[in-house]
């Protein structure tokens, strides 16, 4: 074998994957990274205003706490800059291997291993695989007439060039979804006219994003318990939220009332009625995950902004045709239209064959989206996924720490018992993910009330399988004190 593990993906997921293999001696690994640096979505990212959604206090790895955060929610720039830290102190940059694209693994039954086949030709051997690459990586391109025929500048949020310069350009950006909501405040004031495509609108919530002063951040890093109190206070309302978000807005005297701050808060930026009603969605809140800004709702008062929701006919080659025949003339075409996040084949985003020589892509796709506790699937031994099916949340280290931890205890026992193989029972599994998906039919999301809200939390079979159906602090016990009888070691 070349490694013990190899670790696919070299982001949040992939970083947290290694420094956890090193704290409990889990023997040799590889990271395999397709880019040419560390960071994964925050590498990628670079659009203006990109920044986490959720407080910086909890938007952190819990053994490696940032007592110096700039503000209450970091910007792109600081959170990578986070996590080379991370991958400097923790010494594992030296196991990446940059610029390494991952065709095929394949599940070697008579060894007990994984064949890691590269797009260079090699082909890498591990007892372990884990599935490090998250889901924001293929960008959604929408199927508008015309799309290829734009003579002027394009770009997706995904994949911001930071060399073009905006001023004074007549730009359009087609969707308002999470990275829109920051792109559209931080780019209105430069540009000379900007043309907002609105096909669905989001609930966006005050921001109250404060900039701390050096003298909170050394109270903090001279005090930790006073630092780790807030991250407590943080982590006790993301937990309620998430809650509100499944359940709790389903009742109806909650989902009359828990849009009213994200309501109030249009009411404070937008005077005009016709406006605020345009801006209004017609869907309960917490069907889409959460948006936050102070600008946004105000961008819309500008008199060089418009807010366009009656849908694109064609794209041309110097602009955009409306459904009732305008025409839109723009020098730059911004597309804010997400992430392919449950399309076939892109979670994760290479070919993986398990026992029965079947793709997971194809498996998925024939049962439906289903993993064991969120780590592991049967019939794909020894591999791990850092962001399996029902055990999403909001905040992405909070769901990879549970999972690490989980899958920490697995390898350990496989080690102890001198295991080389390592499988979900089938019978467990089912019944777990039968209890996880009849949970998931009582959620929000699959409410009617959640109908028109185009979340990407739904999947293509319209089954919301992606988040965890109990709240970050019942999972962090869970994966504690669980037995492991649902694997079988070998």
């Amino acid at each position: 074998m070349d490694f013990n593990t190899i670790i696919i993906g070299a982001g949040v997921s992939g970083i947290g994957s290694a420094i956890t293999l090193d704290k409990n001696k889990m023997g040799s690994y590889s990271i395999l990274e397709s880019a040419e640096d560390l960071g994964g979505t925050w590498r990628t990212n670079k659009y203006p205003g990109v920044a986490v959604d959720i407080p910086s206090f909890v938007y952190q790895f819990s053994f490696e706490p940032n007592y110096r955060w700039s503000r209450s929610f970091a910007e792109g720039d600081e959170i990578n800059d986070y996590l080379h830290h991370c991958a400097i102190k923790y010494d594992i940059k030296k196991h990446i291997q940059f610029n390494v694209r991952v065709s095929q693994v394949e599940f070697i039954n008579e060894s007990h291993t994984w064949q890691v086949h590269l797009e260079d030709g090699r082909t890498l051997i591990s007892r372990y695989v884990i599935a490090a690459t998250g889901i924001f990586h293929t960008p959604i391109f929408p199927k508008i007439p015309g799309r290829d025929l734009f003579k002027g500048k394009t770009m997706h949020t995904a994949s911001w060039d930071n060399n073009y310069d905006y001023s004074n350009k007549r730009v359009g950006i087609i969707g308002t979804g999470a990275s829109a909501v920051q792109v559209i405040p931080s780019i209105a004031p430069s540009v000379s006219r900007l043309s907002v495509f609105q096909r669905t609108p989001i609930w966006v919530g005050p921001k109250n994003d404060i900039v701390f002063t050096e003298k909170t951040k050394q109270r903090y890093e001279n005090d930790p318990s006073r630092y780790q109190k807030k991250v407590a206070q943080v982590d006790r309302f993301l937990n309620a939220l998430w809650f509100a978000m499944l359940y709790g807005t389903k009742i109806p005297f909650a989902n009359k009332f828990s849009s009213l701050p994200q309501q109030k808060h249009l009411k404070r930026q937008v005077k005009d009625p016709e406006l605020r009603k345009k801006l209004t969605p017609n869907y309960s809140y917490g069907c889409k995950r959460p948006a936050i800004s102070d600008e946004y709702y105000q961008t819309f008062t500008r008199d060089n902004v418009d807010l366009i929701n009656n849908g694109i006919e064609r794209i041309t080659e110097t602009g955009i045709v409306t459904n009732d025949g305008k025409i839109i003339e723009l020098d730059l075409l911004i597309y804010g239209t997400g992430y392919e996040t449950t399309k076939k084949g892109n979670f994760p985003n290479f070919d993986i064959m398990g026992l029965e020589k079947v793709s997971l892509a194809d498996y998925w796709d024939k049962n439906g989206y289903q993993s064991y506790n969120g780590v592991s699937v049967p019939g794909y031994p020894n591999l791990f996924l850092t962001s399996g099916p029902f055990s999403f949340g909001l905040n992405w280290f909070d769901q990879l720490e549970s999972n690490l931890h989980l899958l920490m205890r697995v390898m350990k026992n496989a080690k102890k018992k001198r295991s080389t193989i390592i499988d979900v029972d089938k019978k467990r599994h089912e019944k777990h993910h039968q209890e996880a998906f009849n949970k998931s039919l009582n959620t929000l999301q699959l409410s009617p009330s959640c109908a028109t809200s185009n979340s990407y939390y739904i999947d293509g079979k319209g089954q919301n399988t992606l988040p965890a159906v109990v709240t970050p602090k019942y999972r962090y016990y869970k994966v504690r004190m669980m037995d492991l009888k649902g694997f079988k070691f070998g």
